[in-house]
């Protein structure tokens, strides 16, 4: 309990000020490295309309934060990576875009090179001015055709009255934060298939994070009440990788987290986060991260 205490007391929070000043709408465009130490947060600002560089080598692991008084919608415009977000582990792909709420324990961490498209609204504008009904927002989705361009569409008009800054540039940037709301908003009701499935299958993302070093189909079929087939069909259909490829880069990106922070060997870390062979996990490891696991912690 006291560690639990002392973890949430050295916990990242924060403001909207911090990121935007006293702007109500702000954005961003965000290229993570892969096995780079970074999060999907800001460390350095200047002045008071964000930072003039994002010092992604600055960053620890899965460092994870929360905000005070903003709504954070970031979408992924390319490269994959993994998401925690309240406890849960979700594989990030193109097309993918989270609400992230107030409150909300969270981090990101690239497993290939990664694009993040960010938008970050205040809780008084979304209160006092909008009337959006954000409540409503999925807190994941993944975009397909027409909405998916039409959203980096949104992102793109956001970016760019940030970085002209021209007159009334703070209107425009409500104006297309609202766009951007309502098209997602459309979206799940066009897709209420795809809704459900995301509903269906974050219960079962839970019980992967908890137990990923282990698990099998089969067990999650008998945890869960669907059978197999349908939990295969599943992990294919919302993430575009199957239940055993989703599985490993849960256990890879637990391994670098411990390659990192302990001094266990690399073949200890393998068998901890649940593979058995000392090739197998080589073979995973380099995979999803492009080197070896001694390459990796920086051993010659």
């Amino acid at each position: 309990m006291e560690e639990q205490e002392n973890c949430q007391a050295e916990m990242l929070r924060y403001c909207m000020e911090e990121w935007a000043g006293e702007d109500s709408v702000w954005a961003s465009r965000d290229f993570l490295p892969k096995c780079k130490k970074s999060p999907a947060s800001l460390l350095a600002q200047e002045g008071k309309h964000g930072p003039s560089e994002i010092l992604v080598d600055s960053y620890e692991p899965e460092r994870l934060h929360t905000h005070a008084d903003f709504l954070e919608l970031f979408y992924v415009q390319g490269g994959r990576g993994v998401a925690y977000l309240e406890g849960t582990n979700y594989i990030l792909q193109k097309g993918d875009i989270f609400c992230v709420r107030p409150g909300q324990v969270h981090a990101n961490f690239p497993l290939e090179d990664l694009m993040i498209y960010n938008c970050i609204i205040s809780c008084a504008y979304l209160q006092e001015k909008s009337g959006l009904p954000t409540d409503e927002l999925m807190p994941f989705l993944h975009l397909t055709g027409r909405t998916l361009l039409e959203v980096e569409g949104i992102y793109d008009d956001l970016l760019l009255e940030r970085e002209r800054r021209e007159r009334h540039y703070q209107s425009m940037m409500e104006g297309s934060a609202s766009r951007l709301c309502i098209s997602l908003l459309r979206f799940q009701v066009r897709h209420q298939a795809q809704v459900r499935h995301r509903r269906a299958i974050t219960p079962l993302l839970e019980y992967l994070s908890e137990h990923f070093a282990t698990v099998t189909l089969e067990e999650l079929a008998q945890a869960s009440s669907y059978n197999a087939s349908y939990l295969s069909r599943l992990f294919r259909e919302t993430f575009d990788v199957s239940f055993t490829d989703y599985v490993n880069i849960l256990r890879v990106n637990r391994a670098m987290k411990l390659l990192q922070e302990t001094e266990l060997t690399a073949e200890e870390v393998g068998l901890e986060v649940g593979f058995h062979s000392r090739k197998h996990f080589y073979d995973m490891f380099r995979r999803h991260t492009g080197m070896t696991p001694g390459a990796f912690r920086g051993e010659s």
